[in-house]
């Protein structure tokens, strides 16, 4: 309970519900979506959970209930919680793919390489053919 109240879970903040006609969160979240563009406030998601969909009873604070700012600076940091928590699980995978760039970029050279000498054999071959071919048209 840190700052003498209950911090609101950010698990428990639900969807957006966006009404058939209108482009606006019908919870009142100023979300808004488009069939082109979308838009929301400053460190809302307007694809994902709403600020103004709290799933459970939202707790009092110090014998009043929780503002709006309140709210919304709980369901921002349990946000951001959430996308570090993402980005730690995701981190042991970097190397991976790094490690498996380096090879394909080894792979990619070495084929490279290849088919390049294929190159200058078949310009060789072409080269002898052109010349037997000179050769016969002048007898």
């Amino acid at each position: 309970m840190p700052n003498g109240r209950d911090h609101l879970e950010y698990k428990d903040f639900g969807a957006h519900d966006y009404h058939e006609g209108s482009h606006k969160c019908k919870h009142g979240c100023e979300s808004w979506m488009g069939s082109a563009m979308s838009g929301a406030p400053a460190g809302v998601d307007p694809f994902g959970k709403c600020p103004s969909n709290y799933l459970k009873d939202i707790p009092e604070s110090f014998g009043r209930p929780l503002s709006e700012k309140e709210i919304l600076n709980d369901f921002i940091n349990g946000r951001i919680e959430s996308l570090s928590r993402k980005i730690n699980h995701l981190e042991p995978f970097k190397k991976t793919v790094e490690e498996s760039k380096k090879v394909t970029k080894v792979w990619l050279v070495t084929r490279v390489e290849y088919l390049e000498k294929q190159n200058k054999k078949y310009e060789y071959r072409m080269a002898r053919i052109k010349e037997k071919i000179l050769e016969a048209a002048r007898e």
